[in-house]
């Protein structure tokens, strides 16, 4: 395994958070040691919470760099090139969805 994602993640949680895109957003940034898909590094996962559609939460995100923070964190990234999907959807269903 290759160690994109323990270079990756501290630089995106460091971006989220003394860019002031977190609190702009009104974002919790919380660490995890690894979601999976070592290939798209870093990656970010964004649930929005309670009363947001189904099919509107739990985006996924994938090289995503420090520069990219504050339009993920603003929503803007969904159905991007760095979106890879969201909760409850498939593969086929997400490049659906991104065209």
């Amino acid at each position: 395994r290759d160690a994109r994602c323990g270079f990756c993640g501290p630089k995106l949680v460091e971006a989220f958070e003394q860019k002031g895109v977190a609190d702009s957003a009104n974002l919790q940034v919380l660490k995890c040691s690894h979601v999976g898909g070592h290939v798209y590094a870093g990656n970010v996962i964004s649930y929005s919470g309670k009363g947001t559609p189904e099919n509107e939460d739990g985006h996924w995100y994938g090289y995503v760099k420090p520069e990219d923070a504050a339009c993920v964190a603003a929503g803007k990234a969904v159905r991007s090139n760095l979106w890879r999907g969201r909760l409850g959807l498939s593969e086929a269903g997400a490049k659906k969805e991104r065209k």
